[in-house]
């Protein structure tokens, strides 16, 4: 008997004649790997009495898999899942197939050793022809998780001899807000007194709205910002002061429009900076854009209408 369990069977067997032998076979079934002792005993009259005892060893295959996963991610960032299987037992396992779940909202990136994604499935699966006894093999599936929420990550082994086991383990993912700042400044060279506009727009690339976003924009000597639109907003000499914007939405963006008017010709800068102080974010972005002066054009028509027209080489 193995691990302390005990069972007896009793067989009668008639007489033996003298020099004489009788067998017997005995169909037993293992439940468990390791050392199995049997023992025989046989009785006659006259009080005659013998015993034997054999060990077996009897060899099982054993199945174990892990799934180890991030605790915490971010959302559109790489996340690592580590599978671990093992054979805990004393016979090697065949034919052994591990399948893991594609975490819910995440796509595939890779996966090592022959793992495959097979069609639109959202399952990547391994296949081990052997997995030998006391060993382990370790894989990975990098997966890019697009959306936040609780993701569960699942892994389920099997292998010949109806052998089975799984696993499964928690990321929690949260969103991060990303802001991305253009300016679009009027097509130059463009005539003193004309009005110009200036359009910012404020993306976020991210997958969490961004709360309070503070744009401020400055103008160079030489110009002066005349009208805004987009959100409340203060004009004063050379800036514009808008109020904050209460949220520009994941994968949504802001739109927000100057018009300045030079007073002198030059190249004007418009700079416009964006902080979110949330995120942690300062942005900056400028463009620089050129201004003439009508007389002056007029009066360099009037020089080259004057000019000899003669060369000299």
């Amino acid at each position: 008997a193995h691990s302390g369990e005990t069972g007896t069977s009793s067989y009668p067997v008639g007489d033996i004649p003298a020099g004489g032998h009788q067998s017997i076979e005995l169909e037993l079934t293992a439940h468990d790997a390791g050392p199995l002792l049997v023992q025989a005993e046989a009785v006659a009259e006259g009080g005659l009495e013998t015993s034997a005892m054999q060990e077996v060893l009897v060899r099982k295959p054993e199945l174990q898999v892990e799934i180890l996963a991030p605790e915490f991610q971010y959302a559109g960032t790489v996340a690592d899942y580590e599978i671990r299987v093992s054979n805990p037992g004393n016979a090697d396992a065949k034919s052994v197939r591990i399948e893991s779940a594609i975490p819910p909202g995440s796509k595939l990136v890779s996966a090592d050793q022959g793992g495959r994604r097979g069609g639109d499935s959202e399952v990547v699966t391994w296949n081990l022809p052997t997995l030998r006894a006391g060993t382990e093999a370790v894989l990975h599936m990098t997966c890019e998780i697009e959306t936040p929420g609780r993701k569960r990550a699942q892994v389920v082994a099997a292998a010949d001899g109806d052998l089975k086991d799984s696993s499964s383990a928690l990321t929690d993912v949260e969103g991060l807000a990303d802001l991305a700042l253009q300016i679009s400044d009027p097509q130059g060279p463009l005539p003193i007194g004309d009005d110009a506009t200036y359009q910012i727009r404020i993306r976020n690339r991210g997958t969490k709205a961004a709360q309070n976003v503070l744009v401020v924009a400055f103008f160079s000597d030489g110009i002066e910002p005349v009208s805004a639109e987009g959100a409340t907003n203060e004009l004063q000499p050379g800036q514009v002061l808008f109020a904050p914007i209460t949220e520009v939405a994941a994968g949504g963006e802001a739109l927000l429009k100057i018009v300045g008017r030079a007073n002198a010709a030059g190249n004007h800068v418009c700079r416009v900076e964006v902080r979110c102080e949330e995120l942690g974010t300062s942005l900056a972005a400028e463009e620089t854009t050129r201004y003439f002066s009508q007389t002056s054009v007029a009066d360099r028509s009037a020089d080259r209408d004057y000019e000899p027209a003669t060369k000299e080489f």
